[in-house]
């Protein structure tokens, strides 16, 4: 059987954790035996992520926020990921007091490549001890986890994928060192999974990285896992009126969501003395800001806080247009899925957004952080009619179904676990 091993830094529950999950549920385990390498930030979305991947068997190794394994945690083949680096001020060993006296005559760039080589090789033993054939790196911001990325390779693993979810930063902002290991990291993967052109292009443009490593795999949904539930009983569910006007945002409440410019957007809906219900879907650190800012702009009676949910497919069921206020993104999870349910969605064009929602087709596109934009656009969907709603819902699910299917980007993202990738990839 051949190991595979996925590994995940994050501070939440959103998209790229619900992807992970999805290729965990359909690996094929006869063929595959996979760990999970993770760190959270949010104690909260890190146990329930953990419950998450104890209920799919699939065990679990502690790293920190740079990929390093940190706790001596069990394997399948008995080895322990290696504890703490050696030179940290904390450990007090020898070496980190050598280091600390001599710290000030070594010049900066010496020293941090003498830290980085020593944590590669750290991680490197440890990898090899695991025997894996594919290295799969899930990642939200890039770049990012560098460390394993180069150690992946030194360690002779076959398959390195760096798979980018989100928009990328641009290398020449961030230090020398940074870019030095952002550009060697690159050239060690076997792969680079961009989730759209847009992404793509940002990965050549903003991160140097090679156009021949680069894959275009889409994200995708199970167009099956969202039925035509009867808008009725979904709404009377939640006690909402059957013919209200209702709109629902899906995401973690973080500040790149974009909350608080829909909100702003909403106050604005309210003196154009439009009705509308706003249901808000998610959990995250600003949740208690966001509350607040409701109370303050008198949206109290118009915007519902539900809080993590499972029944995502009855509650896109209830909504008349789905929002998406991002600041910044990839190619979300959650707009593919209010699209599989056949509604109007309203997005900003950021990321990988414009790839997917055909602007006055299947969708409306606005500005980031366009107040009066969304507004707007808003405005003018809740006064159309029922049915001209129902027709650019119609599109938006033939486009996801025949462009953005689940089980395409599955099998694409596997095929990639199968190629002979040698050590000098």
């Amino acid at each position: 059987m051949k190991r595979v091993a996925y590994y995940l830094v994050t501070s939440g529950f959103g998209g790229v954790e619900s992807y992970l999950l999805t290729l965990l549920r359909h690996l094929n385990r006869s063929a595959w035996d996979p760990i999970v390498y993770f760190y959270c930030s949010d104690p909260v979305a890190e146990q329930r992520m953990r419950q998450e991947l104890l209920s799919l068997n699939v065990p679990i190794a502690s790293i920190n926020e740079k990929g390093i394994p940190v706790e001596r945690t069990s394997t399948h083949n008995g080895a322990f990921a290696p504890s703490a680096d050696p030179t940290d001020q904390k450990n007090g060993c020898s070496k980190g007091l050598v280091a600390r006296t001599l710290g000030p005559l070594i010049p900066g760039l010496v020293k941090a490549a003498w830290y980085y080589g020593a944590q590669v090789q750290r991680v490197s033993r440890h990898l090899r001890l695991q025997r894996l054939e594919v290295i799969h790196f899930l990642l939200g911001w890039y770049p990012w986890l560098e460390i394993p990325t180069l150690a992946s390779r030194l360690a002779g693993i076959p398959v390195r994928l760096l798979d980018v979810h989100f928009q990328t930063r641009e290398l020449r902002s961030l230090g020398v060192t940074r870019i030095c290991l952002t550009w060697l990291a690159q050239r060690s993967a076997s792969d680079i999974r961009a989730i759209s052109p847009t992404l793509r292009a940002e990965l050549i443009s903003r991160c140097w990285a090679p156009r021949g490593k680069i894959r275009v795999i889409f994200n995708g949904v199970d167009v099956h896992q969202f039925p035509r539930v009867d808008r009725v009983s979904a709404r009377e569910k939640l006690a909402l009126a059957p013919h209200a006007l209702v709109l629902g945002v899906i995401g973690r409440l973080s500040p790149e969501k974009g909350h608080r410019v829909l909100f702003e957007a909403l106050s604005r809906l309210r003196l154009r003395h439009v009705p509308f219900r706003c249901l808000v879907i998610g959990d995250g650190p600003l949740r208690e800001a966001l509350e607040q800012r409701v109370r303050e702009l008198s949206l109290v009676d118009d915007v519902s806080f539900l809080g993590f949910r499972r029944d995502i497919p009855q509650l896109l069921s209830a909504c008349d247009v789905v929002v998406l206020p991002s600041l910044k993104e990839g190619v979300p999870i959650t707009l593919l899925e209010a699209m599989a349910a056949a509604r109007v969605v309203v997005a900003t064009d950021v990321g990988g957004v414009k790839d997917i929602v055909l602007d006055n087709t299947t969708g409306r596109l606005v500005a980031s952080g366009d107040v009066a934009q969304l507004a707007q656009a808003l405005d003018e969907l809740l006064r159309t009619d029922a049915e001209t709603r129902a027709q650019i819902g119609a599109a938006a699910f033939e486009r996801v179904q025949s462009s953005f299917s689940q089980q395409r980007m599955l099998e694409s993202v596997f095929q990639l676990y199968q190629q002979p990738h040698g050590l000098h990839a």
